[in-house]
This record gives structure tokens, sequence and C-alpha cells, in this order.
């Protein structure tokens, strides 16, 4: 009896002690996993702070974009209290995997071809009930890459003007370079102290678009945004108050994808009113009136675009801008009375988070937004 006894107490003791080891590793997983989270969340933040400071191409270095990475990746961890025995790394890749690694001490130019940032975050993490297996360590770890490149897509109620600007503008220009939209088909830019003047009736670089009818033969039978083919001027303050009604999609140059939107060439000083009092708005609001404008390569009589969308029938006459992307001015001036109407601004390099067109990332882009994503 009294050996029974013994061998009871004995299958106790060992059964409380399984018990103990499996609650411990409980608590030691769900603390894992938690860790894990935050480095994970931290690494994401760091690939597209990183991302995003690559995308200034020639203007930044790899020590910058090390901070820039490092730097969130630690604000996360510390916000959410992980701390200690954590090593970060960066590095710079392009299209075909090629990677560079990324330090503080490294002022150079980023290579060319490299467009994502990829990034790896480890902890040492104490077990807490580990140690019963003889385990005081373990290793915690995730990993992140972002990717920049011309932003494909502009949300709906962004800060826009609904004027389009030529390519060929923004291709010979520069950050910093002033330009001035005139009402009617010129457009100025003051380059290196230089002026140049782009667009006649005969030649315009310049557009005056209607954002309630827009053609994407990629969409157009999921999301119709065929609305509205005479708008008014309602309509012209409605979007330079509040935004875009829908989303614009860029497409590839000279291409047949992405957004053909509907518009007339040149610039008229409708709406320039509600421009100058919107960003009088975003300067109160200590906001810099950074608005968006769009980039067309070339546009489109009703029987042109036929030709190039036999199956969508017939279109309404007017013109039609085929849009390549956007690009952020920072409004200085808005004249809207007098003889001599315009809009004038500086171009700044303007990056944010969205998708972007495939094959349109490097560091030596123009001066079109740049957008950033996670792609790991």
């Amino acid at each position: 009896m009294a050996m029974r006894k013994g061998q009871t107490v004995v299958l106790l003791a060992l059964a409380m002690v399984v018990l103990l080891i499996v609650a411990g590793v409980a608590l030691d997983s769900a603390r894992l996993y938690r860790v894990r989270h935050i480095l994970q969340n931290a690494a994401d933040a760091g690939a597209l702070s990183g991302a995003q400071v690559l995308a200034q191409g020639e203007r930044t270095t790899q020590r910058a974009i090390w901070e820039a990475t490092y730097q969130r990746v630690q604000a996360n961890l510390t916000l959410n209290n992980v701390v200690g025995n954590i090593v970060v790394r960066a590095y710079l890749r392009n299209d075909a995997g090629t990677e560079w690694n990324i330090t503080n001490s490294n002022s150079d130019q980023p290579p060319p071809p490299a467009n994502r940032v990829r990034v790896e975050v480890k902890k040492a993490e104490n077990v807490l009930f580990g140690k019963l297996l003889g385990r005081e360590y373990t290793n915690v770890g995730a990993y992140a890459q972002a990717q920049f490149g011309l932003l494909r897509t502009l949300p709906p109620f962004s800060n826009i003007v609904p004027i389009a600007l030529h390519r060929e503008i923004i291709s010979n220009a520069e950050e910093g370079d002033l330009i001035v939209a005139w009402d009617g088909f010129e457009i100025t830019v003051l380059h290196n102290n230089n002026f140049s003047n782009y667009g006649d009736p005969s030649n315009p670089y310049s557009g005056w678009l209607n954002l309630e009818w827009i053609h994407n033969s990629d969409y157009d039978a999921s999301e119709n945004r065929e609305i509205n083919q005479s708008h008014s001027q309602a309509n012209v303050n409605e979007w330079i108050r509040n935004g875009n009604p829908y989303r614009i999609i860029a497409g590839s140059l000279m291409g047949r994808d992405g957004d053909f939107i509907m518009g007339n060439p040149g610039i008229r000083a409708s709406g320039l009113q509600e421009l100058a009092n919107k960003r009088q708005q975003l300067i109160n609001q200590g906001q810099r009136p950074i608005f968006y404008f769009i980039v067309f390569d070339r546009y489109f009589d009703r029987n042109g675009m036929r030709n190039l969308f036999p199956s969508h029938g017939n279109f309404p006459n007017a013109n039609y801008f085929h849009v390549i992307g956007f690009v952020g001015i920072e409004v200085t001036e808005v004249r809207w009375q007098g003889s001599d109407k315009y809009v004038k601004g500086f171009l700044v390099n303007f990056t944010r988070a969205g998708d972007i067109l495939q094959n349109s990332g490097s560091s030596a882009d123009d001066e079109l937004v740049k957008g950033v994503v996670l792609i790991q």
C-alpha cells in the first residue's frame, strides 16, 4: 500500500511538472507571438520610411536611407516597449534581386537601379519557462521589403487641381523650378534662371479637365466614371475644395492603359478663385499648399478615341487626355482677377503611400509623384 502511495505521489509530481512546462510554453508562445508581431510592424514601417527616402534619388545618400529606416524601426519598438538584444539590418535592392548593404557610415548616393529597401529586425528574447528545458533565449525575427515607383492611383478626395500638364514640361524641369500655368494655352517654367514657354492654340501643353467623365477600358465594367459630360462651375469648385470625386489611374507612356479624362485644351480662369481660397485654408491649418496636377502624354478627339477603343461605342464630342502620372506643385500665388490670370508654384519632389506603376521605379526617375508600397 505504501509503495502504491509513493508511486501515486511521484506520478502526481511528474504530472504537475508536465503541466507547468506546458503552461510555461503556452505563456512563452503568446509573448513571443506578440513580440514577433511588433517586430513585423516595425520592419514594415522602417522599409516604407527607407523607400520614401530612396525615392529622392540623387538628392539622398545611403546614410540618410539607413537613418530613416533605423529610426522608424526603433521608434516603433520603443513605443511598444520592446527593447534590448535587437539587431537591425537594411539593404537596397533592385528588380533583378541584387542587394547592397547600407549603414550609417556610407555617404554615397544610392545605386541608380535600386528601387527597394529590405529590412531585417531580429531580437534575442528571453524565454521565461524555457529554462526548464535548458533554453534561456530564442531568436525572433521579422522581414519587410518596400518598393517605390511612379504613383499609379490618386485616391478620391486628394488635393487636386483639374489641370493637366504635358509630360515634356515636367521632364525638362527639376525640383524647385517655378511653374506658371496661364489662363489660355501657355505654361512658363523658370529653370536655372532661364524661362521656357510651352504651348500655343495649335499645340496646347495644358488641359482643363472634367473629373466626372473618365474612360478606362480596364475598369469601366466594374467602375463607371463616365458620369457627367457637361460639368458646371459648381463641379469645378467642388473638386478644388474637396478633391477628385473618383480615383484617378495613371497608365504607361504612350499606352492604352490608364485613364483618359475628358477635357479642353488650355486652362480656364474658372475655379481659380476657389483655388486661392483652398490654398489659404491649407496655410491657415499649418499645411504646405501642395496640390496635385495631372500629367498627360497626349490627347485625342472623339474619332481618336473610337480608333483606340472601337468596342466602347460613341464618345461625346470632346477631347480626352491620357494620364501618365501626377506632379506636386506648392502653389505660391493664384491670380484670378485682371487681364493676366494664372497659377504659380514650385515643383516639389513628393512621395506618398500608394500603388505604383510596374517597372517605373528607379532612382533616375523624373519629378512625377512617387508611391511606396510593401511588397513583402
